[in-house]
């Protein structure tokens, strides 16, 4: 693995380049492949130069976890694309940081806001985790100036359907039944968010995905978001409109414990 990256590199000077982040639980990389496979098929899709075998980068994510001294972490995996004009090769690096949420989070709910720009469906950037995530950062950042207990942002699309969070997938409940955004709402196709849907359907909960507006949002029993390191997060308000009884619903707390359960 590179242990530098050129100032020269288009990853640096243009934001050109991949990432996948994970959680690893007691020293044991979770849905490992998943990610793997994921910034694989984003790297052939957005032509980066080759970036290795998957079996490969799988081996070096756990020797990285095992130099941590296989800890309960978060672990980053960053893509550079290079800049064969300037001799700057493609790097490969690891990085780690401390899950960032808290039980009280997940006992309370935390409370969201409607980000003030649109996420772009066409765009094929929007279907990958790229280092160009300054739209997101600043969503988060100014709505977080409005009201400090903002934890999370959600997008609408261009034509003003739901999308997704700043750093999230989006989920909704009413009537027993649990809603997401489609992916072609313009969406990254999480890895958590996928692994919850599985889980659902399995306990017979019916999981639909489409096109919503905010309203239904609004209208909705409970909401939750999902990532790697927040798992599944009850969402109990968003801007100034309280979400079903302000507490995390039956079908957030369901979905949290099955994850759990994995």
């Amino acid at each position: 693995m590179l242990k530098t990256v050129s100032i020269k590199d288009l990853g640096v000077t243009a934001g050109y380049g991949l990432f996948e982040t994970l959680r690893v639980y007691d020293g044991e990389p979770f849905l490992v492949e998943e990610h793997v496979e994921r910034l694989l098929n984003s790297s052939r899709e957005l032509s980066f130069p080759g970036i290795g075998e998957k079996e490969t980068l799988i081996k070096s994510i756990y020797r990285y976890v095992e130099q941590l001294g296989r800890p309960s972490l978060a672990i980053r995996i960053s893509v550079t694309f290079g800049n064969e004009a300037e001799a700057a090769a493609p790097a490969i690096f690891f990085s780690n940081r401390e899950i960032p949420y808290r039980p009280r989070e997940y006992e309370e709910g935390i409370v969201a806001a409607f980000s003030p720009y649109r996420k772009n469906e066409y765009s094929p950037l929007t279907f990958h985790k790229t280092f160009n995530q300054m739209e997101n950062i600043l969503s988060l950042k100014q709505s977080q100036e409005k009201n400090k207990k903002v934890k999370e942002c959600i997008f609408l699309n261009t034509s003003g359907y739901l999308a997704e969070g700043s750093k999230s997938n989006l989920f909704f409940g009413r009537g027993g039944v649990v809603y997401t955004p489609a992916v072609e709402c313009g969406l990254l196709p999480g890895i958590t968010r996928r692994r919850v849907m599985e889980l659902l359907r399995r306990q017979g909960i019916e999981v639909m995905e489409g096109k919503y507006r905010s309203e239904e949002l609004y209208e909705s029993d409970e909401v939750f978001c999902t990532n790697s390191l927040m798992e599944v997060m009850p969402v109990v308000k968003v801007d100034e409109k309280v979400i079903g009884n302000g507490l995390p619903g039956a079908l957030t707390q369901r979905a949290l414990f099955l994850y759990r359960e994995r």
